[in-house]
């Protein structure tokens, strides 16, 4: 199989979790919009992460299960927080 036919081949299928005034989205390259009623988690370790969470875990610990159980899963595991703004 030749490079051109692996191109045709791909399917990329990506997901995006958007924050929006205190509400959570998740977003296919479909442009399909479901709300979140709770939490998720996204990627190859994302079903791993999502029951860490439902479980009790924080992210930084749900992302450190996954990692620990999908092999496509590693490196550094950064947090961000966000705050809401008072004005």
């Amino acid at each position: 199989m030749d490079e051109a036919q692996n191109d045709a081949e791909f399917k990329s299928e990506n997901c995006y979790l958007i924050a929006f005034r205190g509400r959570l989205f998740r977003v296919w390259d479909s442009l399909s919009v479901f709300a979140v009623p709770q939490f998720s988690a996204i990627g190859s370790g994302g079903d791993f992460a999502t029951a860490a969470l439902y479980l009790g875990h924080n992210p930084k610990s749900a992302a450190k299960v996954a990692a620990a159980l999908d092999l496509y899963c590693s490196g550094k595991i950064d947090t961000m927080i966000h705050r809401e703004s008072s004005a």
